[in-house]
């Protein structure tokens, strides 16, 4: 398992959730992927009394998760996490999808002019796209892919793009803010 504590931290900060809330969503999504790692997680909650109803309610109520069978929490009722699955709110932290890199692929701009120039940016397909990105947000887990989206439009929008879609992604384009009208040199 691979956590960046920094960007965990970051992560329950920006969204108000504990570091064990974190970690039961991290495992409950992984859980429904791998089989070994669910057995894991079962015994865990098994043996060791797992997860109580306050991080299930906190949770349900964030809309990270949801109950299996779309039912509510009654007190009382012995609980499980095998109850609940994650949804895509929560896979959006994260993961990154192939749609998502397609996504980026299509939005950046195919040419940039600068200074009377014209440059081919994407010099990446979206199968390197999907990569570099999993590297860059998904051991982060910092910044969403409807942030980077978001940021990527604006830059379009204002001709802010002065790179190739590889540099872009290796120098985290997506946080740099620049002012309307800002139009950078290129670099590949």
């Amino acid at each position: 398992m691979y956590y960046n504590l920094e960007g965990v931290l970051e992560l329950c900060v920006k969204h108000k959730i504990r570091v064990e809330e974190f970690h039961f969503m991290y495992l409950l999504y992984e859980s429904k992927k791998d089989p070994i790692k669910a057995k894991y997680l079962y015994e865990y909650c098994q043996k060791v009394g797992g997860y109580g109803k306050p991080t299930f309610d906190k949770l349900l109520d964030k809309g990270f998760i949801r109950l299996t069978s779309g039912g509510r929490l009654n007190a009382g009722d012995p609980l499980s996490f095998d109850q609940f699955e994650v949804t895509d709110k929560l896979s959006d932290l994260f993961y990154i999808n192939f749609d998502f890199a397609e996504e980026i692929f299509d939005i950046y701009p195919p040419f940039i002019n600068s200074n009377g120039r014209q440059f081919t940016t994407r010099n990446i397909g979206p199968e390197e796209v999907e990569e570099m990105f999993i590297d860059k947000i998904k051991k982060k887990r910092v910044v969403s892919s409807d942030e980077v989206i978001n940021a990527l439009k604006q830059q379009k929008t204002n001709n802010n793009i002065g790179m190739g879609l590889k540099k872009w992604i290796e120098t985290e384009g997506w946080k740099v803010k620049y002012e309307e009208g800002f139009q950078p040199e290129f670099e590949l």
